[in-house]
């Protein structure tokens, strides 16, 4: 029952989204993109980490750095 609440309530809440406009739909879809790159670079350096911190300086940072230039690029 509890998943079915949950199912029901992220459904009104994307038609609201929807309702709300091409802005809002936008801004959702960025911080869908900004939440799964931050679980992807998590899981490889995680899983990565002895090699990353020895041999690639920065390397949070140049992913980061990357993902904005990608974003900038797409919604300029």
């Amino acid at each position: 029952m509890t998943r079915v609440l949950w199912g029901v309530a992220m459904v009104l809440f994307f038609l609201l989204i929807l309702y709300l406009g091409h802005l809002y739909v936008c801004l959702l879809i960025m911080l869908l993109e900004f939440l799964l790159f931050r679980e992807l670079v998590r899981v490889r350096y995680h899983s990565h980490k002895d090699v990353v911190e020895d041999n690639i300086p920065y390397f949070r940072t140049t992913q980061w750095l990357w993902f904005t230039v990608g974003i900038f690029t797409t919604y300029r």
